[in-house]
């Protein structure tokens, strides 16, 4: 069932800043008529802020791996409005755990980068949209853990990095960012997943 608690506004917040820089991103820029595409491709760990539930299997979660790809349109000079892919997985930690997630998602945004030339910072802010897998490791009959996957979620991701210049093409791309999703499961307790995600990606422009 549902959880009683409050939800958290975090995620809505993230929708309302999110649309007003898509709002502004699809404007007609400086550069417009030199718009490009980049391609990503994103591996890393994300790392849980403790459990994503009260209900069984919720707690005692450590870091994962996760990967993606994602395609981003130059708008003006400096602006990308991006849309991607990706999988983020938590494993057990050593105290033990009965249960693991598997979050596939869809995430779309804006990224903006600081400078021209050299090693370029950016800043990103998102939408994220996952389903969500409950793989039960060791169920007990007393305190079931079903395996499972959730209704779509909602919420929001921001994040920072350096893009490091490789050739005319090629780029090095190391960031991190704070991801937070509200996902209702029938039946179940909803699943307050706060994680962060630090990854290195591969950007390759056309």
């Amino acid at each position: 069932m549902s959880s009683s608690n409050p939800r958290p506004r975090g995620p809505r917040s993230f929708l309302v800043w999110t649309a007003l820089l898509l709002g502004s991103a699809v404007l007609p820029g400086e550069a417009a008529g030199q718009a490009s595409l980049v391609v990503e491709s994103r591996a890393g760990v994300s790392i849980p802020s403790g459990g994503f539930s009260e209900g069984p299997g919720g707690g005692r979660l450590a870091a994962g791996p996760t990967v993606g790809i994602q395609f981003g349109v130059l708008r003006g000079r400096r602006t990308y409005v991006t849309l991607g892919f990706a999988q983020v997985r938590t494993d057990c930690s050593r105290d033990g755990c009965r249960s693991r997630w598997v979050s596939t998602q869809w995430n779309g945004g804006v990224r903006v980068e600081l400078g021209d030339g050299g090693a370029v910072p950016w800043v990103r802010a998102g939408i994220v949209s996952p389903t969500v897998e409950n793989v039960a490791l060791r169920p007990a009959a007393d305190d079931p853990i079903r395996d499972g996957t959730s209704d779509r979620g909602w919420g929001g991701e921001i994040g920072a990095g350096m893009r490091f210049p490789l050739s005319e093409r090629l780029s090095l791309s190391p960031g991190a960012r704070w991801v937070a999703v509200d996902v209702g499961r029938a039946g179940e307790d909803d699943l307050q997943m706060r994680y962060w995600v630090a990854d290195v990606g591969i950007v390759v422009a056309f």
